[in-house]
């Protein structure tokens, strides 16, 4: 079962990777390579493609604990929230300053909300299979 969770995670980490990466495409075409504003989605491209290796190493991996999968909860949901509060934080004066950590057009909104969806979905699986008990420790035999 940990293992399941472990592949959805991945692919959802895939997902995310690549919406974000899409994001930070169009915007550099859109704002001829505007560095100011893709310097939040080049940071969230670099923190999903990190998310994709370890969702990945821990589908391949032998574990005997619940600590990764408590790491990668926390891990898939800790940023997000956090780009969030710097953006709620910055919000006021970013326009006025000309400095966007955030891009605040229709686009980077509705893509920013699905990346949230996934991180935080993410973040539950993570934790269902950590609660969630095996009928046999993980190993590379019974996998």
């Amino acid at each position: 079962m940990k293992r399941k969770c472990c592949i959805i995670n991945a692919i959802l980490a895939f997902a995310a990777f690549c919406i974000m990466f899409g994001d930070v495409c169009f915007v550099w075409g859109e704002s001829a390579a505007n560095s100011k504003e893709m310097s939040g989605g080049i940071l969230l491209s670099v923190y999903y493609l990190i998310l994709l290796i370890i969702a990945t190493a821990l589908v391949h991996s032998s574990y005997y604990s619940v600590k990764p999968l408590i790491f990668g909860s926390v891990f898939s949901s800790a940023f997000i929230i956090i780009v969030w509060l710097i953006g709620l934080i910055s919000w006021p004066t970013r326009k006025a300053q000309g400095n966007e950590f955030i891009s605040d057009g229709p686009v980077a909104v509705a893509v920013f909300i699905i990346i949230t969806v996934l991180s935080l979905l993410m973040s539950a699986i993570y934790l269902f299979a950590s609660l969630k008990k095996d009928k046999a420790p993980q190993t590379s035999y019974n996998k």
